[in-house]
């Protein structure tokens, strides 16, 4: 591993930190988009964007009447 004098691999490792984000939209048309954030005050940035495959898995169908619910008594 290749260090620049005086940098300790922590410091290193920080400034290499990226922040993603994946959202994924509802039904009928569901589509996936990632964003990275590389934490040099440019914001976020749109990496990839896909709509999902049809049919939809079973674990999206549970997740979106999950977060349909979210907040409500």
């Amino acid at each position: 591993m290749f260090l620049a004098a005086g940098l300790a691999p922590v410091t290193v490792l920080e400034l290499s930190r990226r922040t993603v984000t994946v959202r994924l939209t509802p039904s009928p048309e569901p589509q996936l988009t990632v964003l990275v954030d590389f934490r040099d005050g440019s914001g976020a940035h749109q990496a990839l964007t896909h709509l999902a495959p049809q049919p939809v898995p079973a674990t999206y169908i549970a997740w979106v009447i999950a977060d349909s619910a979210y907040g409500q008594e």
